[in-house]
């Protein structure tokens, strides 16, 4: 079967050349690293740390939010044991994430899943353990994690229904898979159920939440390190709405609803960060035709002057904007497919959230949140208006949803010592 896989693998790669060959050509993000990425380049830095004879744990998070669920995991290995961590991930975004501190430990392009680039990934890193953040399953890989004799656990694990479908449809495969790995950290009941139905022992299986609140409430408490807050405490003059990681029809009905409000809250600022900055250009044109002027937060952070709609043309800052909003909605999530985004990171901040029903990909918080009261869902743009408006309009409403707000992450974050509890246990076999 596996066989059968690496010549499926080989063949689509064929096919599909031309077309990677003009995303190379087109797109500087696919070009980074991309040796690296094969394990063929790494750069003599690189070789330098691996060098060292410390014994390693590499942590692997595909993109931002998984690079950032794995901080505060990586701070308390890094100080509580003599091992080094080393991050890995596959997102340009996710990597500019990762070293953008110039962190003390490795950070690597995690390879593609060839049985070539994964032997010369392993043979550099030499981990002792691998802990993979979610759901990243790539065959090669855990097959040969599994040859080497080295633990690998999936933490913050999920399964979509989509994944799960396309697992179980091709199940003997993906369950000869699955036996390489040690253990299964689950976000929700749910997943584990997904996990069972993949015939994976019920033992190795434990329900932990989810990483993010603690990541979310890490960054909060380094919130003083960060430069340009200071220059932005003016905004706290003014009422704020963030709106973040939004889509182009939802930034249509988000731009109408701040005119319209303005009536009303004639100095009323709007943070508007959307999901892909590399559609800035049209959100422009949809502010220019309805003459609201606007600034980018890349010059306001250098400390510019700032309008009435601020346009978030950077990445990374979007989870220190929401401390200054006074309610926040969040992005793909009032149209569909939608599938959702991050709604932990503003109640982190004890904001007023809201959203759209489309949140299939975070659902299980936003169940949460509007189980306990601690955010709002809104399910066309005329409500989205009237709630808006409403909440900024309030200052008793907005208290409430801040206060449940505080006491949902309060009851949320036992997911870091969850998992360090398992890692522990599985480490006293391997390290001495």
């Amino acid at each position: 079967m596996f066989i059968i896989y690496n010549l499926v693998q080989l063949f689509c790669f064929s096919i599909g050349l031309p077309y990677w060959i003009y995303l190379l050509v087109r797109k500087q993000k696919y070009r980074h690293k991309l040796k690296e990425r094969l394990g063929i380049g790494y750069p003599e830095k690189v070789k330098v740390q691996f060098k060292d004879k410390t014994e390693r744990i590499l942590i692997h998070g595909v993109s931002v939010g998984e690079v950032n669920a794995a901080f505060p995991l990586i701070e308390h290995l890094h100080k509580e044991r003599k091992y080094l961590p080393v991050l890995s991930t596959t997102t340009h975004t996710g990597y500019k994430s990762a070293t953008e501190k110039n962190p003390p430990h490795p950070v690597l392009y995690f390879p593609l899943d060839f049985l070539f680039s994964v032997k010369r990934f392993l043979n550099l890193v030499r981990p002792k353990m691998i802990i993979m953040l979610e759901t990243e399953i790539w065959p090669n890989f855990y097959l040969e994690s599994q040859k080497r004799h080295i633990p690998l656990i999936l933490i913050n694990a999920r399964l979509s229904d989509k994944s799960f479908n396309g697992y179980h449809l091709f199940l003997p495969f993906f369950k000869r898979i699955l036996k390489s790995v040690s253990h299964i950290a689950v976000q929700t009941p749910e997943d584990r159920s997904k996990f069972l139905q993949l015939h994976f022992p019920e033992q190795k299986i434990s329900i932990i939440g989810n990483l993010k609140f603690n990541s979310a409430i890490q960054k909060k408490s380094k919130s003083h390190e960060v430069e340009f807050l200071s220059t932005l405490q003016g905004f706290t003059e003014y009422p704020v709405f963030v709106a973040g990681s939004t889509q182009p029809e939802e930034e249509k009905v988000i731009l109408s609803l701040f005119r319209n409000i303005l009536k009303r809250i004639p100095h009323l600022k709007l943070i508007l960060a959307p999901r892909h900055i590399e559609r800035i250009p049209d959100i422009e044109n949809v502010l220019k035709g309805l003459s609201l002027p606007y600034s980018f937060f890349s010059r306001v952070k250098s400390g510019a002057r700032s309008e009435s709609v601020i346009l978030v043309d950077t990445i990374g800052d979007l989870f220190y904007l929401y401390s200054f909003a006074d309610v926040v909605f969040i992005g793909k999530s009032l149209f569909p497919p939608g599938g959702g985004q991050n709604m932990i990171e503003p109640a982190v901040w004890e904001k007023p959230v809201l959203f759209g029903p489309y949140v299939k990909n975070f659902h299980h918080f936003a169940d949460l949140m509007l189980r306990e009261e601690a955010a709002i869902m809104v399910r066309n743009a005329e409500e989205l208006q009237t709630e808006v408006q409403n909440l900024l309009l309030s200052e008793e409403k907005r208290s409430f949803y801040s206060k449940k707000a505080s006491l949902f992450i309060e009851k949320n974050t036992n997911a870091l010592k969850k998992s360090i509890e398992i890692i522990e246990g599985i480490s006293k076999n391997i390290f001495f």
